[in-house]
């Protein structure tokens, strides 16, 4: 059994950063960070990143690394509707600066790495280690992995998600107060420009942040009366909806659209 005296199960953005802050903050503890993948992977993900995010990036010292993963930076939000909208630069607003004067637009597994990787300068990183079981044992909690490995732990840190196995073994799950459903691409060969777009309709939202070289996230988000779509929807749907969007109206060429996730 390996023993520690923190345990954070989920190497995700969450779980990632708060190894890295802890073990910065106290490098005499024994800290292991424990995910189930081998290695990071495509996620249901906006991949968009707001000045504010990356203030928190920044004042933990990983905002150049994060920048450094070829993310595109974005110089402003725009929010439109049926009847019109506007983009929002991120520059000062009544005296009020944002943290960092820009966004990114970031492939979700080169961030999950970028920060797993900086973590791993300051902790123990396992991967393949899927928890399956977690309870107490004497002064902290025992782990157990579906690779029939044991950790000991005085402290376990759950950032393992949605599905949070460790939410549950502590008696924390509830159900949500209300579902939503949610379609996630990314469409090649598209002309963008350097904001991220949100786009309001009545039955919900499609959201748009772009990538860099010619990639563009898409991700449609159902109001929970309009989640029976999805199980309707074809393969291209995603990207028939994203026809309304500006930028694709006006594209040179039509994009090719990659699912990643279809439905959560």
């Amino acid at each position: 059994m390996d023993a520690c005296d923190i345990a954070i199960v989920g190497a995700g953005p969450a779980g990632a950063l708060c190894a890295w802050l802890l073990a910065g903050a106290a490098p005499d503890r024994r800290i292991v960070l424990l995910d189930a993948e081998a290695s990071p992977r495509h996620r249901p993900c906006g991949e968009y990143l707001s000045p504010g995010g990356l203030g928190v990036l920044d004042r933990a010292g990983l905002l150049e690394t994060v920048c450094a993963t070829g993310a595109k930076r974005l110089s402003g939000l725009a929010l439109r509707g049926p009847h019109g909208g506007h983009a929002v630069p991120y520059q000062p607003i009544l005296g009020l600066a944002p943290p960092v004067p820009f966004g990114l637009g970031v492939r979700r597994e080169r961030l999950d790495l970028a920060l797993q990787e900086a973590a791993a300068t300051r902790c123990r990183l396992v991967r393949e280690a899927r928890v399956s079981s977690l309870q107490r044992e004497g002064d902290g909690w025992e782990l157990r992995t579906t690779q029939g490995h044991r950790h000991h732990a005085r402290l376990v840190i759950g950032a393992d998600g949605r599905g949070s196995l460790v939410r549950r073994a502590c008696g924390l799950d509830r159900r949500p107060s209300r579902m939503r459903f949610a379609l996630v691409a990314r469409a090649h060969g598209v002309d963008h420009g350097e904001v991220g777009e949100m786009h309001l309709g009545p039955l919900g939202q499609v959201g748009l942040c772009p990538l860099g070289d010619g990639e563009v996230n898409l991700n449609l988000l159902l109001a929970p009366a309009s989640g029976g779509l999805l199980r309707r929807m074809p393969r291209d749907r995603l990207l028939r909806a994203a026809r309304h969007v500006a930028y694709f109206r006006k594209a040179g060429k039509p994009g090719q659209a990659r699912r990643i996730v279809d439905g959560m």
